[in-house]
């Protein structure tokens, strides 16, 4: 709370500050800018110090504006430039997921004789769970895309020759454990 709102009256004493000039051109000087910058004298004298204050705090801080605002400016252009990278990197990390989910199950039906070997992961995880959906599977393989044909026929061999097995049995909802 500022003394106004205490109550005080503009012209207290406790307001008072008398500074006297060094000279009377200097007066006139500073009379002349105060009409100038079309301000009371009084104001423009509390204007100018309180000015010079900001400007040696700024001083202090060892920062200009200027120099902040091409500080700015710099650190924008390097975040788009990142965003940018980050953005081509995810695409690439997708692409070489797909790619190596591709490679582990790359198994063409041209190439199935019936003496496949199904996924060792997925034989754990079946028998550790005890079951699981198909879309527990494809997450627990790793498998994001479901439109990869290739992978999901690949999966579906592997849980074919389980089942034709006896290893595992589908429910109607999910692919049982049927050993143990």
């Amino acid at each position: 709370m500022n003394d106004r709102e205490k109550g005080y009256k503009p012209n207290s004493r406790r307001w008072a500050l008398s500074v006297y000039l060094t000279s009377e051109e200097m007066k006139k000087e500073w009379a002349r800018q105060a009409k100038k910058h079309r301000m009371p004298q009084t104001k423009f004298v509390i204007y100018a110090v309180e000015e010079y204050i900001r400007q040696r705090a700024r001083e202090n801080t060892g920062v200009s504006r200027q120099e902040l605002v091409i500080e700015v400016r710099e650190l924008r252009r390097k975040n788009d430039e990142l965003r940018e990278e980050n953005h081509r990197l995810k695409l690439l990390t997708k692409s070489l997921e797909r790619e190596l989910a591709t490679k582990r199950f790359d198994r063409s039906y041209e190439e199935f004789t019936g003496a496949i070997r199904p996924d060792s992961q997925l034989i754990q995880e079946l028998r550790k769970r005890g079951g699981m959906t198909s879309e527990e599977i494809l997450e627990t393989l790793g498998v994001s895309e479901v439109s990869d044909e290739e992978i999901l026929f690949s999966i579906n061999m592997d849980l074919e020759v389980l089942e034709e097995t006896g290893v595992i049995r589908f429910d109607g909802k999910r692919w049982r454990w049927n050993l143990d």
